[in-house]
């Protein structure tokens, strides 16, 4: 038989050593390897044992010396082809290392540690070998079986391990690693009944004087078999109890492996089995098409909210699985979707799989391995969701396709829809972006021809498009009015609950104060790491950095001067709850932001409160403006809008507009008319205006004008190269290095219409304990795939010339960068 030979691309994450590398295949593990096998390999001089994915097979090495593979680990750890494709693509789109694009594409959470073990060399004979005492002990001690390391030292202590490195470079002993998954089956115990013995001949054997273990036989042999889990439920039973009576002979008792469901949030609201309006029909017929002829298309959806996206997505999905096929739905968060994900699940029950991030680990790798299996045909989840080993795909939907949240913001910045897109195209499906507020580049392709657009222009059912009040903040403070709520405002709320409706007022602002200062001397309380100003929360007297872990309680007195007007300043959610509980005090209110959804299962019950008219008046961030859907809403009160315009950002007018249009549309969803109160000290700003006027298209109009004036996107594409590192001065130097480096690549190639800033200090400037400094870069799309070229050779030439020098200075590419903060 040929040799094989393989090329293997390692796990660890490791810049410098970004490449495959080749390994002889044993003949006794030939059969077993293929491309996207997972192996364990040594790997460096100490030939420590690491993971590895097949990404080439070769009969044949270019090397004098080939290190032999340890182990082939099991057929359900084989990539599929398209999640090798997908490795090749993040690589090539987003210069990511192999070990950035394979933690993405492999299980959740799966990582392999290794347990240490010691055996005797097969050819030494024992009897003929001369050893000193202690080594002779040592030997004896592992002739006798496979011994664990830890086992050793236990009997022997740490301070062997020089006799042990002797004894193995004498090829007395072996090392051997075996690899164990760090996430375990979750199990149970399944209860059956005897299956030579009726309930009648074991209640006669253990007579009257146990009645709990009356009951827990009469619940087994009513149901022949049942898990521990389930009879728990039924009957506060023990396992104590449950062994006693297998030990009798009265049960039979078998530990099996469960699938772990996460558990789906079931909402109130049972309108799910809406008709499609003419509009909706539309849009399903003309996707319907491209699903039928099993073509690659993409989509744009534009509906305005309460427009039914969600039914026309169902539908569509129907059809994709009557063809025998799978679908994934991205959601911006799915954790804030659980009314999205409750509809699917009641046409789709257990035919769907969800990802989010309050998934524990155990719940992520069961969905993981369903989906792998075939088992769950419907992917639904957050951004990573996209990387889920989905076969035979008939069609990828994202939902709130604007969402920021769907641009990675770990070091691999790889965007949703890229990905998408990219599968679409292999898989020759259709690919649907949906919003009521779609991106300004999502628009631009749609108005060039290059997405397909379809817009719903009503909302369904009954319900009407609510009516927007802008309130000048500016003669509130002119008439008297200190408040933070207008007098408008104040008094829709009192209406609104007079006639038993509920409200929400938005805030993007968590805490309970933006910041604590003294203004006697002028001091801010900041984050030591970040320099950024902390967060103060009331509820447990401490103030957070928003950047990192840092936290402090916070003193009466200002710790620079000591004076005692320490004040905290700015607003919160924190703080709004309290003014709005003080100013209406007979109205429920509750707060939902990322405080008080921190726990599991705490977002679903607000909403089920919600949902239940439990609660009048609902008070949050941004959060609430996340697919919520209450009917009984009817009035959304907007503090503080004019907030995100001062963001230093090229994309703050279109964040603002979207955010405003978006949780402006929770209100008047069902058949009661809605309003919407919008307070801004800058009403007269074209952004304002557009949403007061539900006016998508002439904000997009707008600023466009503005991105085309600028050189934004759509009309370049911005690469931006933020570094950091503890000693600033490295980091300058570093990134001018870097930059002279990109130049000089640029002239090379003759590459036009591109323009390089920086580097100057990021936006935020220090983050834990990290000075940041960036370099943006705006290009043609057409030089896009050149310009990869050239910072791929340039980050290649640091990894291997400079980085070794300045360890700790590390910079992330963002090839199409979404926000420059």
């Amino acid at each position: 038989m040929d040799d094989i030979f393989v090329e293997v691309a390692i796990t660890t994450y490791t810049k410098v050593l970004d490449k495959t590398f080749t390994y002889k295949v044993p003949s006794s593990l030939s059969e077993s390897v293929y491309i996207g096998s997972k192996l364990i390999v040594p790997f460096g001089g100490g030939n420590k044992h690491h993971e590895g994915f097949v990404i080439k097979l070769k009969n044949q090495s270019e090397f004098e010396k080939t290190k032999d593979i340890i182990d082939v680990l099991g057929e359900d750890e084989v990539l599929t082809n398209n999640q090798l494709n997908l490795v090749s693509f993040l690589r090539r789109r987003y210069l990511s290392t192999y070990s950035e694009a394979l933690n993405l594409v492999t299980p959740p959470k799966n990582k392999i540690k290794f347990e240490v073990y010691y055996k005797v060399s097969k050819d030494i004979d024992l009897n003929n070998i001369i050893l000193t005492d202690t080594n002779r002990e040592i030997v004896d001690f592992i002739s006798t079986n496979l011994i664990k390391e830890e086992n050793l030292f236990n009997c022997f202590g740490t301070n062997i391990k020089s006799k042990i490195q002797t004894l193995i470079k004498q090829n007395y002993i072996k090392k051997i690693y075996k690899p164990i998954s760090l996430i375990k089956p979750k199990t149970d115990l399944l209860i059956t009944k005897n299956r030579d013995s009726t309930l009648e001949k074991v209640l006669s054997r253990l007579g009257k004087r146990s009645p709990k273990k009356i009951e827990i036989l009469k619940i087994v042999y009513l149901n022949e078999e049942i898990l521990l889990t389930d009879l728990k439920k039924e009957i506060n039973a023990t396992k104590k109890e449950i062994v006693t009576l297998s030990k009798s002979g009265f049960i039979d008792l078998k530990e099996v492996d469960i699938s772990v469901n996460p558990k789906l949030f079931v909402s109130n609201n049972k309108q799910f089995k809406a008709e499609l309006n003419e509009e909706q029909q539309l849009v399903y017929n003309s996707i319907k098409k491209d699903i039928d002829f099993e073509k690659f298309s993409p989509h744009l959806i534009r509906g305005v909210t309460g427009s039914g996206k969600t039914e026309v997505y169902i539908e569509l999905v129907k059809r994709v699985v009557e063809k025998g096929k799978s679908a994934f739905i991205m959601v911006p968060e799915i954790s804030l979707t659980p009314q999205l994900v409750s509809r699917f699940n009641y046409h789709f029950g257990d035919e769907i799989a969800i990802f989010h991030s309050k998934l524990t680990p155990i719940e992520r790798f069961s969905q993981w391995n369903d989906v792998k299996k075939g088992m769950k045909k419907i992917v639904i989840g957050a951004r990573s969701a996209i990387f889920a080993p989905l076969n035979n795909i008939g069609i990828i939907i994202l939902d709130e396709e604007h969402d920021m949240s769907y641009k990675s913001g770990s070091s691999l910045k790889y965007h949703t829809k890229d990905v998408a897109l990219y599968l679409g195209i292999k898989e020759n499906c259709p690919v649907v972006f949906g919003s009521a507020t779609p991106s300004i580049e999502s628009e631009y392709n749609a108005s060039t021809g290059i997405f397909k657009l379809h817009t719903i222009s009503s909302r369904h059912g009954e319900a009407m498009m609510p009516k927007v009040k802008i309130i000048d903040m500016r003669e509130e403070l002119i008439s008297g009015n200190r408040s933070v709520f207008s007098y408008e405002l104040k008094k829709s709320i009192n209406d609104r609950l007079n006639k038993n409706e509920q409200v929400i007022i938005m805030l993007n602002r968590k805490g309970h104060s933006t910041y604590v200062s003294c203004r006697e001397c002028g001091f801010v309380l900041k984050c030591p790491n970040c320099e950024i100003s902390l967060t103060y929360y009331k509820g447990i007297n401490k103030a957070k950095c928003s950047y990192c872990d840092y936290e402090v309680s916070v003193s009466n007195n200002c710790p620079s001067c000591g004076s005692k007007y320490y004040k905290y300043m700015g607003m919160g959610t924190e703080k709004l709850e309290e003014l709005i509980k003080s100013e209406f005090v007979n109205a429920k209110t509750i707060r939902l932001d990322s405080t008080t959804t921190s726990r599991k299962g705490s977002l679903e019950k607000i909403i089920s409160k919600v949902e239940k008219k439990e609660v009048d008046i609902l008070v949050g961030t941004q959060i609430v403006s996340k697919g919520l859907d209450f009917e009984n809403v009817t009035l959304v009160g907007i503090v503080n809008a004019d907030s995100g315009l001062n963001f230093p950002d090229f994309t703050a007018n279109e964040n603002t507009f979207q955010l405003l249009s978006q949780v402006s549309g929770r209100s008047g969803r069902g058949k009661k008319k809605g309003q919407v109160i919008i307070q801004s000290y800058d009403p007269e700003n074209f952004v304002i205006k557009m949403v007061k006027d539900h006016n998508y298209l002439g904000f997009y109009k707008e600023e466009l004008s503005i991105r085309n004036a600028f050189n934004y996107p759509p009309y370049f594409k911005i690469c931006s190269i933020l570094f950091n590192g503890e000693n600033e001065n490295e980091v300058i130097y570093i990134s001018e290095n870097i930059k002279k480096q990109i130049e000089e690549g640029i002239i090379k190639n003759k590459l036009k219409f591109i323009e390089i800033n920086g580097p100057y200090p990021a936006v935020y400037s220090k983050i834990k304990k990290k000075y940041r400094y960036q370099i943006t870069i705006k290009y043609k799309k057409e030089s896009m795939k050149v310009l990869r070229t050239v910072l791929r050779r340039v980050q290649n030439n640091y990894n291997l010339k400079i980085r070794s020098k300045y360890d700790n200075i590390n910079f992330i590419i963002d090839i199409d960068a979404k926000s420059l903060i």
